[in-house]
């Protein structure tokens, strides 16, 4: 049996917005945070995808606060971010996905709680370029950046051989700033 959903819904986390200058409060706002995806995931038509960014912000490894390098609020933190994943990982129209750029920091309860990891490195050069490149040439036509200039992509720059000349110079800069 196929199971279908009406629609989706991506709920995306800001994790250093779920912390308070008061104290045990940040605990309080992951778990009225996970109050509200539990509304959503009630809903059996919807599958949602709870994106959160920068995990380690939220699940900073336990050790490091025995260390004594972690406020002590913190580990309410992390404390309940587990128990809410567990309470929601028992429903089958729910995603959960996390960024890291600090796997390291990740407390392990958490990374055993994944079902999948996935190592997604920099990317290649020619990947950066067209990111630039993209970015630039939404500028220009804004008319953020003005006078609008004429940017080749890779593929045409390799058809001149990559030589320099009026039309290519800025091109091959950014190339070279892409590396």
């Amino acid at each position: 049996m196929v199971i279908g959903y009406r629609y989706g819904q991506l709920i995306e986390i800001n994790s250093h917005s779920l912390f308070s200058k008061w104290f045990s409060e940040s605990g309080k706002l992951v778990t009225k945070m996970f109050q509200k995806i539990q509304e959503l995931i009630d809903d059996k038509d919807a599958l949602v995808f709870v994106l959160i960014d920068e995990v380690e912000s939220l699940t900073a490894a336990r050790s490091a606060f025995k260390a004594g390098t972690e406020p002590s609020d913190a580990i309410r933190v992390v404390n309940a971010v587990l128990m809410q994943i567990d309470q929601i990982k028992r429903y089958p129209n729910v995603v959960i996905l996390t960024t890291s750029n600090i796997t390291e920091k990740i407390d392990m309860a958490f990374v055993d709680r994944a079902d999948i990891k996935q190592y997604i490195g920099p990317p290649s050069a020619a990947a950066i370029f067209r990111i630039y490149l993209s970015c630039l040439e939404e500028l220009m036509k804004c008319q953020i950046i003005y006078p609008r200039q004429h940017l080749l992509s890779l593929r045409e720059l390799e058809m001149i051989g990559f030589v320099e000349n009026n039309v290519s110079r800025l091109s091959l800069v950014l190339k070279e700033i892409s590396r």
